[in-house]
């Protein structure tokens, strides 16, 4: 048969089976990544090590075992892999990881035993990365970079100082923040900059917490309160002002771009206590959506925006995983043993991409394969 053939008589089988795939579809969840270190007592060499989980906590499974460290996971794109920092190569040379989100097929994706690579961060078509990187023996600050996913072209971003850290991709596609540490010279700033380096844009003053809006139109950043800002520097806007009653920290902007969360903890209470906080992404509607915990930051909006998970202190005085429902401020817990954080919501099981195939054109995928099966339909 040639190779049409065998593409249609996929696609016919496909068609036969799209009624339980997509009633399958509608009720998929995202998943939870998160890394998790056992408590073993004091004087314990323990790592923390990655986990999966459903969204409500149910069949967690651990991706990493080894007597390393193991942390920011972050999803692909298309949910398929999960990137991530790892110390296995010995201390001063911890690389960026790639596998795929069964925990299969890891990958060194920079394996360069003379520097130490790390937060990383995916390009939105999913290819490649920035991350920060330094030689730490003598330590003489950081610089950033990006390289392609299978460890190719490995390019420095220019016209970079003051110990950048921190980057965030912006959805847009060529723009990079990050955050610059203060010096005796510079005071710390954020800073806009296109991948070749090009069209700098300094926020000085700024503090460490940031978001790209979904677009990457925008940029939320904390000075004083909380502002916006196009990512041409142009049209800076204050939308909350803090004054001396809150706190802001975890910007985190809503998927579909009409909410933005954060973290405060309010002069009213005791110090070391937070709240989260939704408001508008006008600044308008201010919000508290939780009770006052300590809570360790760490916020992700689920892709449905039903759900935001986080992480804070448990019974037990070590950081769980919490989830919050958007609809009625529900607080489950999700995880109630070891030291918890950098929870992960993956991508929605049923989002579609498209990917192309030389021989076949390009292939519409209706669903990841995070369930064991996806359906593809031919188009174009």
């Amino acid at each position: 048969m040639s190779l049409k053939g065998i593409i249609n008589l996929a696609i016919i089988l496909c068609y036969f089976f799209i009624f339980t795939l997509v009633c399958f579809q509608e009720n998929a969840e995202a998943l939870i990544a998160f890394i998790n270190k056992p408590v073993l007592g004091m004087g314990s060499d323990s790592q923390y090590e990655i986990y999966v989980m459903n969204n409500d906590g149910s069949n967690l499974r651990q991706l990493t075992d080894n007597e390393f460290f193991d942390g920011d996971p972050l999803w692909s794109p298309d949910g398929m892999s999960i990137a991530f920092y790892s110390s296995r190569n010995g201390i001063g040379s911890g690389d960026i990881y790639t596998m795929r989100y069964d925990g299969s097929n890891e990958f060194n994706v920079t394996n360069d035993p003379k520097k130490e690579y790390y937060e990383p961060d995916w390009s939105p078509d999913g290819q490649s990365f920035v991350m920060r990187g330094s030689v730490p023996n003598p330590w003489s600050g950081a610089d950033l970079y990006t390289i392609h996913k299978d460890g190719t072209i490995l390019s420095k971003i220019e016209n970079l100082a003051s110990d950048p850290a921190y980057p965030e991709w912006s959805p847009g596609g060529n723009r990079i923040a990050t955050y610059t540490f203060s010096s005796p010279e510079t005071p710390a700033k954020i800073v806009m900059i296109n991948t070749d380096g090009t069209d700098k844009v300094e926020l000085p003053d700024a503090g460490r917490d940031f978001d790209w809006s979904p677009t990457g139109s925008q940029l939320i950043y904390i000075k004083q309160g909380i502002w916006a800002v196009n990512d041409d520097g142009s049209n800076a806007q204050l939308l909350f002002n803090a004054g001396d009653n809150f706190y802001p920290q975890s910007l985190r902007w809503s998927p579909d771009g009409s909410k933005i969360a954060f973290v405060s903890g309010h002069e009213s209470t005791d110090v070391m206590l937070q709240a989260i906080y939704f408001m508008d992404s006008t600044g308008a509607n201010l919000t508290r959506v939780s009770d006052f915990m300590r809570i360790g930051g760490d916020l992700d909006w689920s892709p449905d925006q039903k759900y935001m998970v986080f992480s804070a202190e448990g019974e037990n005085y070590y950081n769980q995983i919490f989830r919050l429902d958007i609809n009625n401020s529900e607080i489950l817990q999700l995880t109630f043993s070891g030291n918890n954080s950098k929870p992960r919501f993956s991508p929605l099981l049923d989002e579609a991409y498209a990917h192309t195939v030389p021989e076949a054109g390009t292939i519409l995928l209706l669903g990841t394969g995070l369930a064991g099966a996806f359906l593809r339909r031919k188009i174009g």
